[in-house]
Parts: C-alpha cells; sequence; structure tokens
C-alpha cells in the first residue's frame, strides 16, 4: 500500500468513528486499551481511538519527545508527588 493510499485509509478509519455505533466504538476501544475508562464521554472514546488507529499506521511519539512532553508537564503541574518513572504516556 503506498503512502497516499494509507493515508485516505486512515483518515476514512477516524472520520467514520464519529457514525460508529457505540458498541462498534468499544469494540475498537477493547482493542486498543486494557480497561474502559470509568466516563463514557463518547468524544473522549472517539479521540483515544482515533490517535491509536493513527499511532497504529504511522507510528507514535519517540521516547525523547515522551521525555520532553512529562518534562513539560512536570514544570507546569502543581502537583509534584509522581516521577517520571511513575508515568505512562
Amino acid at each position: 500500500m503506498n503512502a497516499q493510499t494509507q493515508e485516505q485509509t486512515v483518515a476514512a478509519r477516524v472520520a467514520a468513528l464519529p457514525r460508529m455505533p457505540m458498541k462498534e466504538l468499544w469494540r475498537l476501544w477493547d482493542q486498543y486499551f486494557l480497561r474502559r475508562p470509568s466516563h463514557h464521554n463518547r468524544n473522549y472514546v472517539e479521540g483515544r481511538v482515533a490517535y491509536k488507529i493513527q499511532e497504529e499506521a504511522f507510528g507514535g511519539l519517540t521516547p525523547e519527545v515522551r521525555r520532553q512532553l512529562i518534562r513539560i508537564g512536570e514544570a507546569q503541574s502543581k502537583i509534584k508527588s509522581r516521577t517520571v518513572n511513575d508515568l505512562r504516556i
């Protein structure tokens, strides 16, 4: 599959999420995540599933970018009880 076709396929999958029955959306959620969120906000579920679809197709964040995001979050946070090793992105 060439890059343009792959992008179109991924875009079509993401675009279909808002029209998808919630039961099907949960099936996708269960495919990507170990447990369901405590709140069942459709927009949240769609957003997380959309990210995972794109991450699967194009790759995720590099370890360096993850570390940078953690450092930025720590610098901005008023909660100082967690360390970098405790966090999973």
